[in-house]
């Protein structure tokens, strides 16, 4: 694996889920009747402080990018920081209750999860897990 092909990966993620987020907005994209029968479903707890989760959203999107950056440049709190989110979002995520999405929606964020696995495992597990070590042992 080298530096080149790891990089291409995360970069394929990232567009990845960008189109999936995207692909949310594209007309003719769920039945009126599904879309009503969604909007009946009960609020999650956690939506009634708005303020509170767009807040929390922003520092989660801040630490998902400054990790992403650390990835690309070969940095081990790089790697650290964007598992340790993973984790974190995993754990997350069942507060949001329930979701309602596209097939091809569903099918961007999904290729965008399995590629993002990747790029970890790869960080951890493949040659390139040599550069995380050898940009903290240069100190840059």
């Amino acid at each position: 694996m080298t530096a080149f092909k790891f990089r291409s990966i995360a970069w394929l993620h990232l567009a990845l889920a960008v189109l999936g987020a995207g692909a949310a907005f594209l007309p003719n994209g769920l039945s009126p009747e599904l879309a009503a029968a969604f909007d009946h479903e009960p609020v999650p707890s956690l939506f009634g402080y708005e303020w509170a989760l767009y807040a929390i959203a922003l520092f989660f999107i801040a630490l998902f990018l400054a990790g992403f950056v650390g990835l690309l440049m070969f940095k081990p709190w790089g790697r650290t920081l964007s598992l340790c989110m993973t984790v974190v979002l995993l754990l997350v995520y069942p507060l949001f209750g329930p979701t309602l999405m596209t097939g091809l929606e569903s099918a961007l964020l999904e290729a965008a999860a399995l590629t993002w696995g990747a790029v970890l495992a790869l960080a951890y597990y493949s040659e390139v897990s040599v550069k995380f070590s050898e940009s903290s042992s240069t100190g840059s």
